[in-house]
């Protein structure tokens, strides 16, 4: 599972630089021109990151693939899980990687749960929260995927509020993730063994 894509952010960052050297823009006469550039390239970065939103939600809205039956979604901010329950699949889309839609079967998923990473200081009473992360372990591999992320340390999430509301969330996709794992495990052993478990 590929949560981050840098290739495409390495290119599509060094465009603008690029651009600037091979034109030989800035020379010493001009080095007034660093500000304008530098200004632009902000706003360029800024409009990429739009861009790449809107290709996210695009990528996101559209059909999955064929034979792939959603029966539970989970969206949120940095990613969306669709969960197809009868054939025990799982789809993925991540906003850092917005071009390619990722499936995974549930069969390969060893463990899931969640995790809350406390703010420093507050570890006792666990009131504030730095990060809230779904983990996965796919084929003997760790994933840490964050669902919410505190945007500074003066901008945490509370777990009184809005962090409660979003670890329910994310208990009840677990939950509905090993069930289908486990109606899938079932299903396979039957098909095996002629026995339910």
């Amino acid at each position: 599972m590929q949560q981050k894509n840098y290739f495409y952010y390495v290119i599509l960052l060094l465009i603008p630089p690029a651009v600037v050297l091979k034109s030989r823009f800035v020379t010493r006469d001009n080095l007034y021109m660093i500000v304008p550039l530098a200004i632009a390239y902000l706003c360029y970065f800024f409009c990429l990151m739009l861009v790449l939103q809107i290709i996210y939600s695009s990528v996101r809205n559209k059909k999955q693939k064929d034979f792939f039956v959603c029966s539970y979604t989970y969206d949120t901010k940095t990613c969306t899980f669709w969960l197809d329950g009868i054939n025990g699949e799982l789809a993925v889309l991540f906003i850092s990687n917005p071009f390619k839609l990722q499936y995974i079967p549930v069969s390969d998923i060893d463990s899931v749960s969640v995790s809350v990473d406390y703010e420093l200081g507050h570890k006792k009473d666990r009131a504030y929260a730095s990060r809230i992360n779904i983990v996965m372990q796919i084929k003997g591999k760790r994933y840490k995927i964050p669902i919410a992320i505190g945007a500074s340390k003066y901008m945490i999430i509370r777990m009184a509020g809005n962090g409660k509301l979003i670890l329910e969330e994310a208990e009840k996709f677990v939950d509905i993730l090993l069930n289908v794992k486990e109606e899938k495990r079932k299903a396979r052993l039957l098909q095996e063994t002629g026995k339910y478990d």
